[in-house]
């Protein structure tokens, strides 16, 4: 599991706006994480966002929150029914990859569901078992936590 805020920056149309940061960290428990944001963290982020809004040069925090980000230990998501558990299926631990990416797991999903095998895309290498075996997914182009 991955500690981290959303990376955003939003406005509230007022005179305030949201800066958040991913920083990346593997191996968070989440049942015992940092549950504040820590001044070097959001000093870092006043930094960043006043650099990129200049008229916020004397930007003050209103709040900081954290949290854990649910993914797979290769940030790929098992797309498979649970063995010995007829009819249940998971499709789960992608975090915002999953958004990206929504309209294909939908089809591919629908298509377990009914068929019982992806049929526009072969999912084989999307089984949940491949965690035990150290088949982890990589891509030909990872992006970089560190």
């Amino acid at each position: 599991m991955r500690a981290s805020t959303p990376p955003l920056q939003l406005t509230d149309g007022l005179d305030n706006f949201l800066v958040g940061d991913f920083n990346g960290h593997r191996g968070v428990d989440p049942e015992n994480f940092l549950q504040n944001a820590s001044v070097e963290s959001l000093e870092e982020l006043i930094e960043h966002g006043c650099r990129r809004v200049r008229k916020r040069q004397n930007a003050e925090i209103m709040c900081g929150v954290t949290g854990v980000c649910e993914m797979t230990p290769d940030s790929r998501p098992p797309l498979r029914e649970i063995p010995g558990v007829d009819g249940l299926f998971v499709c789960a631990g992608f975090s915002g990859m999953g958004f990206k990416i929504s309209r294909a797991i939908g089809l591919v999903m629908s298509e377990l569901l009914l068929d019982r095998c992806g049929k526009t895309v072969d999912i084989s290498p999307f089984w949940l078992g491949r965690f035990a075996e150290g088949l982890t997914i990589k891509a030909e182009y990872e992006y970089k936590d560190d």
